[in-house]
C-alpha cells in the first residue's frame, strides 16, 4: 500500500529549540500524492522544499515582526522554525514536482512515476 509516513525525526515539539513540524494533510490520488503543509504567517521566500532519496522535507521559518520601539504584550502564535519530513513509499516523477504557495499554505504534487501508474490492461 502507498503512503505518506511521517519521519521519526518530526518528534520535535519543544519550545527550548524553537522547532515544530506543521500541520499537513496528505491526499492519494490515481496520479501521484497531494499534500498540503499548513505555514502561518511563513514568508515564501523562508520556505525551503526538497525531494532526496523518498523523503520530502519542508523547511520555514517565521521570525518576529516587532520594531524597535514595540513591546509585545501577548502571544500565542509560535516563532521559530518548522520542519517536516515524509517518507515516501512510492516512485515519484520528480521532475513533475509542483509546488504553489498562498494564504500560508503550501500545496505540493507528488506524481507517480509512468511505472506505478494504474493502467486499464486489454483482455484477448
Amino acid at each position: 500500500m502507498n503512503n505518506l509516513v511521517p519521519s521519526q525525526s518530526n518528534r520535535i515539539a519543544d519550545s527550548a529549540t524553537a522547532l515544530r513540524r506543521p500541520q499537513y494533510e496528505a491526499e492519494r490520488r490515481d496520479s501521484g500524492y497531494q499534500v498540503q503543509v499548513y505555514l502561518p504567517g511563513v514568508a515564501r521566500d523562508a520556505i525551503q522544499l526538497t525531494f532526496e532519496n523518498e523523503v520530502l522535507s519542508v523547511r520555514g521559518r517565521r521570525l518576529a515582526t516587532v520594531g524597535e520601539q514595540q513591546k509585545v504584550l501577548h502571544r500565542e502564535t509560535f516563532l521559530g522554525e518548522y520542519r517536516l519530513d515524509l517518507n515516501v513509499d512510492a516512485k515519484i516523477d520528480v521532475e513533475g514536482i509542483k509546488a504553489t504557495y498562498e494564504n500560508g499554505v503550501l500545496s505540493v504534487e507528488l506524481p507517480f512515476a509512468p511505472e506505478v501508474q494504474p493502467r486499464q490492461i486489454a483482455i484477448q
